[in-house]
Parts: C-alpha cells; sequence; structure tokens
C-alpha cells in the first residue's frame, strides 16, 4: 500500500481538486503508468501482455487489470 504526503492542507481551497489530481498522477508516473490519451483520469500500466487500469474520479480510485497478480 502507498501513501502520499501532503506538504500543507489543501482542504477548501478552489485549486485543491487539480493540485491533488496533479500530485497524485506525477506520483503514478513514477510507479510506471502512463495516462490515456482519451480521458486524462485514466491510468494504464502494461507489463508483458498485461495490462492494469486505474481510473481516479473525485477521491476515489478504481484499479482492475487483466490478471490477479497485477493488482
Amino acid at each position: 500500500m502507498m501513501v502520499c504526503r501532503l506538504n500543507k492542507s489543501l482542504y477548501g481551497l478552489k485549486q485543491a481538486p487539480w493540485a491533488l489530481y496533479s500530485r497524485f498522477a506525477m506520483f503514478l508516473v513514477t510507479l510506471g503508468f502512463t495516462e490515456a490519451k482519451s480521458d486524462t483520469s485514466l491510468f494504464l500500466y502494461r507489463r508483458g501482455d498485461e495490462t492494469a487500469y486505474l481510473l481516479l474520479y473525485v477521491e476515489d480510485i478504481v484499479l482492475t487489470a487483466s490478471s490477479q497478480h497485477m493488482l
């Protein structure tokens, strides 16, 4: 399990959703995910023939993959 620590509180600021998204997106890229061209909230992780999909919507994360061990 990965946890991100914020250096300052973002809650309540009008730019908070974008700031959280951009920070989390950068974190996913460091893990090897790529942002989908069709949807900026969809991230793909490919290893060989297997693929994992991560969808970020507001504060919810949906993760699915082509095999159990990719989860």
